[in-house]
């Protein structure tokens, strides 16, 4: 900040984005076994490598990735929910 070089209109969106992402993500990770959380970590480092590379076609496997990633999440989480317990009945009286 000192020296000037410092771009505010992208900090900004960087913690827009972040400080969100950081709640949210602390609050539901713990709750993933790490198979998931790892598959879903590498398959995120796989896909911005790929964006980095500048790949043919990055874009839309970028898409296709992510839109593979987010049914595989969404699965994984129904599939938990139709198997949690159910919760117990309390005995009014």
């Amino acid at each position: 900040m000192i020296g000037g070089n410092v771009d505010y209109h992208a900090t900004a969106w960087l913690l827009t984005g972040s400080i969100p992402g950081v709640l949210i993500s602390s609050r539901f990770t713990v709750h993933l076994p790490d198979v998931v959380l790892r598959l879903s970590l590498g398959t995120i480092l796989v896909l911005s490598g790929l964006k980095l590379l500048n790949a043919p076609g990055a874009q839309w496997i970028l898409l296709g990735g992510l839109i593979a990633l987010g049914l595989g999440l969404l699965a994984y989480g129904v599939v938990a929910w139709l198997r949690r317990p159910p919760l117990a009945q309390t005995a009014s009286g």
